[in-house]
């Protein structure tokens, strides 16, 4: 959460930050006549509903960093739910038929190649860029989701299911309490953790392309990584985390590219982000595999999560999150990269080993 002391003593810049994220002026003149009738308790609670502020070198458009590949259509290419449904790997109607809709069921080959990408990026992740893997619980109690920003903010996006217990709607969300409330040794950082679990989110929006297939469900595998880092490590780790996500479309020849994101399209904790979008020739689009975020103390001031300097009071640490990828969106680029033309799919070499 945002410093109590920047609501008050820095009008100005929390009025620019909100403004950039594309808050009305309307909106921002009425959260400042509230912060000036708050006592100490609201204040806190307000500071709590408030996004992280961009930084200063968040640009005002996206900006397309690097690609790999070229954005090619090829007659004849179908988007992956065809294809799946044809080659019997993706059952939708089933799916919805046990659970409702934006709920899918796999099959036979489609269901072995999504455990297998699990594997491999798990794989890829601890082996190459040495994070440590962590399978935790799949649900979270409030006070968890809290720390991470999640709530209050996304309730209303997430399936709570009693006992103040809440679906993990990211991995994110238990790596970053792996420390919470916990004084770190400044030499014990950098610390890198991966996860890869089922996720849930209610995902709103109407019916459209973007609903079809494995690309927008209430359940999906995704692997998430996370980074807690000194203030001084952080930027370095920003570029790490960016390098670590894109290695894997790199790692299974998929055209895609990585996007710096303005101030309007961070996510409610990050103070700057990325994307990395894979193209989809059968539809035509380039659909976003991983989102990075670089939180600054954002998560850290909820969560209590410092570190000792040995020199004066503890600080508070950077938390860093990133999409090490969506497995299930990583699946339908692989299907509709792969067509051959004549009904099938060639898979990567990379992952003729865990797809046998």
């Amino acid at each position: 959460m945002l410093a109590p002391s920047l609501l008050r003593r820095h009008p100005e810049r929390l009025a620019g930050g909100l403004a950039r994220r594309g808050w009305s002026p309307e909106r921002v003149t009425a959260l400042l006549a509230r912060l000036q009738a708050a006592d100490d308790a609201a204040l806190d609670e307000i500071a709590r509903e408030l996004p992280n502020l961009p930084a200063d070198d968040v640009p005002a458009e996206r900006v397309i960093l690097r690609q790999h590949g070229e954005a090619e259509r090829h007659e004849g290419t179908h988007p992956h739910w065809e294809m799946m449904e044809r080659l019997g790997w993706l059952d939708a109607r089933r799916g919805t038929r046990i659970a409702g809709p934006r709920f899918t069921l796999l099959r036979g080959r489609g269901a072995r190649l999504e455990r297998a990408l699990m594997a491999f990026m798990l794989d890829l992740h601890v082996s190459q860029h040495g994070y440590t893997e962590i399978a935790p619980p799949l649900l979270a109690a409030e006070q968890t989701m809290r720390q991470t920003g999640h709530l209050p903010h996304f309730r209303d996006e997430m399936y709570a299911v009693g006992d103040a217990l809440w679906l993990n709607p990211t991995a994110e969300v238990p790596l970053v309490a792996l420390h919470a409330g916990e004084l770190l040794a400044a030499a014990h950082l950098p610390l890198a953790y991966v996860a890869g679990i089922p996720s849930f989110r209610r995902e709103a929006g109407s019916a459209g392309r973007m609903t079809r297939g494995l690309l927008r469900l209430h359940q999906f595998p995704k692997v998430e990584l996370v980074q807690v880092v000194t203030p001084a490590g952080s930027r370095a780790a920003y570029e790490a985390i960016t390098r670590h996500a894109e290695a894997v479309p790199a790692a299974l020849g998929l055209t895609y590219r990585v996007v710096e994101l303005p101030a309007r399209d961070l996510s409610f904790a990050a103070e700057r982000g990325r994307d990395i979008e894979v193209w989809f020739p059968g539809m035509g689009e380039w659909i976003e595999v991983a989102s990075i975020s670089a939180c600054g103390t954002f998560q850290a001031r909820r969560a209590a999560i410092r570190y000792a300097t040995g020199k004066g009071k503890p600080r508070y640490a950077h938390t860093l999150n990133g999409s090490g990828v969506a497995v299930g969106r990583a699946l339908a680029a692989v299907v509709e990269q792969g067509q051959t033309g004549d009904g099938e799919v060639t898979l990567p070499p990379t992952l003729h080993p865990y797809a046998r």
